[in-house]
């Protein structure tokens, strides 16, 4: 079975990963705690700049 298409690798690599034992679980768990844990930050960062913008806000309007 040889592909040359990028996508082809991709699957074999993917298919050489489910041989090792790496469960499709256990990479989707990973993933979803790696986006929970990037959309907290992301939301820190919003409320930190909300924060700054409101405090210049009230510096320059005085």
């Amino acid at each position: 079975m040889k592909n040359k298409s990028p996508l082809g690798k991709l699957a074999v690599a993917h298919f050489a990963f489910f041989r090792k034992g790496i469960s499709f679980g256990v990479l989707a768990k990973n993933v979803v705690k790696n986006i929970f844990l990037l959309t907290k930050l992301y939301w820190k960062y919003i409320l930190f700049m909300d924060l700054i913008m409101r405090i210049v806000i009230k510096f320059f309007y005085i």
